[in-house]
């Protein structure tokens, strides 16, 4: 415990917060060891905490031992303090070293002049871009539960407008106009930005910003989904799980543009049977061609299904149309309800 101190391995703001140095670290393995299994326990056998060791890639490749992972920006440090799993009730989360992943974000990382137009970020890098906005978004991410489990209001607002910067730095690095947008993580990088100014809504600047960076995006899964709704029946079924990815993202962004009161209000009208503002529920979708668009994926899916041949075929489109995971359930129960009888 001394030398982890001495040395600055531990996390002092954990500490302060509540989690404690653990007087041992245990964890299990399962299955087969390799060599380099062999070699992280020799390593930990002989550790005398006088020089950080860190992992690169992914932790979950450590097994067990990832409860003692500590993220400092795009690489896991080895921690005295149990991150995740056994953590004292009301303190922060600390999955992220918090002044140490902020520096590297916001002043040490270089990022390959990807805001450059003149810089071309083929599919090969998109990849590693993938994880280094996983990584923006985790972080955002523990800002912005931590600033609300906050006692302090000047603690609060310091996270949350750290969590802002975070989010600003990582859109004017790999910014959409030359970065394409990735799977769900650049939705959820928008998340965080709705997260942000429904905690503050009086803040015009900050609402303008993350409206227009969320309308290009809905534009961007706008356009894909009337390409998609113009293919013949055929290809259509090999577009599928592309369809239920565009589908779920703006899914995603419609639900994280409506603050949760105004949600709420919104279904208690249902309920009512009284009249509601169409605002409420479509949010960043409100003036769009949005329903129009599902109309007519609609109707396309049903033509695909009457169109195609071959029952194995058909049945691989119905487990595609009925996974959870793939299409809004909600949306394909609409369009197609004998899938489920």
């Amino acid at each position: 415990k001394e030398n982890a101190i001495k040395y600055g391995i531990a996390d002092s703001a954990a500490m302060a917060n509540g989690l404690p140095i653990e007087d041992e670290l245990t964890w299990s393995m399962k299955g087969t060891m390799i060599k380099s299994d062999l070699m992280v326990l020799d390593l930990l056998a002989h550790y005398d905490w006088t020089r950080p060791i860190y992992f690169a890639g992914n932790a979950a490749a450590h097994g067990d031992l990832q409860k003692y992972f500590q993220m400092e920006g795009l690489t896991y440090k080895l921690s005295p303090h149990r991150i995740s799993g056994r953590v004292p009730v009301g303190t922060d989360s600390h999955t992220f070293n918090e002044s140490k992943t902020y520096d590297n974000f916001m002043n040490n990382f270089a990022y390959g002049n990807m805001q450059d137009p003149d810089v071309f970020v083929d599919y090969y890098t998109l990849r590693m871009v993938r994880n280094i906005r996983f990584q923006f978004s985790g972080f955002a991410s523990e800002l912005i539960d931590n600033a609300r489990n906050a006692t302090d209001s000047i603690v609060r607002q310091e996270k949350f407008k750290k969590a802002e910067e975070i989010l600003d730095r990582c859109f004017e690095v790999m910014p959409l106009s030359n970065v394409a947008p990735d799977d769900a993580v650049y939705h959820y990088l928008v998340r965080h930005y709705f997260d942000l100014k429904h905690e503050n809504p009086e803040d015009a600047e900050l609402g303008e910003k993350v409206d227009s960076i969320a309308r290009l995006l809905v534009d961007k899964r706008l356009e894909d989904l009337a390409y998609f709704a113009g293919l013949d029946g055929n290809w259509t079924g090999k577009q599928l799980k592309e369809i239920g990815k565009s589908l779920y993202h703006l899914e995603l962004l419609r639900q994280s543009s409506i603050p949760e009161e105004v949600m709420t209000k919104y279904r208690i009208a249902q309920q009512n049977n009284q009249d509601v503002d169409e605002k409420d529920y479509y949010g960043i979708l409100y003036g769009t061609d949005y329903d129009q668009l599902l109309v007519d994926m609609g109707q396309q899916l049903n033509r695909m299904m009457r169109e195609t041949k071959g029952d194995e075929l058909k049945e691989r489109y119905r487990e595609i149309l009925r996974s959870k995971t793939t299409f809004p359930p909600e949306l394909v129960y609409g369009w197609m309800p004998y899938l489920f009888q």
